[in-house]
Formats: structure tokens, sequence, C-alpha cells
């Protein structure tokens, strides 16, 4: 099993709630895809942004294009900039 892990980085002044980290769970699953190979997703608030780690099955699966596709998809409120992060492990 493969681990990727990614941050998610607010500008200062904004806060991550649960409610934010529950809300990017979900919307990663809603955008993967059979080919890749999650296992489990877990997002986690901290103060400077959100911390999610894709857990997946085998070496096949692309977290960095699941994360491509979720911001291609999704908008932000004005003002606010969320630049990922990433870093597999």
């Amino acid at each position: 099993m493969n681990i990727a892990r990614f941050t998610l980085t607010f500008p200062p002044g904004r806060t991550a709630s649960k409610a934010d980290a529950e809300l990017i769970c979900d919307a990663l699953w809603a955008h993967a895809e059979s080919a890749d190979q999650i296992a489990h997703i877990t997002t986690t608030a901290v103060p400077s942004g959100i911390d999610i780690a894709i857990f997946l099955n085998s070496g096949t699966g692309d977290p960095k294009r699941l994360l491509r596709q979720l911001f291609s998809s999704i908008s932000v409120d004005p003002g606010t900039q969320v630049s990922p992060t990433i870093e597999e492990v």
C-alpha cells in the first residue's frame, strides 16, 4: 500500500474547520475513479489548512491527478487562495 500526503495551505487569517476537511474528503471521493486504486482518504483540519492522506491499494493510482481534477472543478470564495503542497511518501 502506498500513501500520498498533501497539505492544502490557506492564506493567513483563514483557518480550516472540521467541516472544511469533511467537504474536501467528500469531494476527493466524488472525483475518484476505480483506476485510482484508493483504499482510504483521511482529512484533518490544522491551523494553516487541511492535511490529506490518500491510501492507495497499489502503485497504479495517481493521487496528483485526483487532486488536479478536484481543483479544476471547484471554486473558492473570492479572495481565498488554496494552494496544495504535494509530498508523496
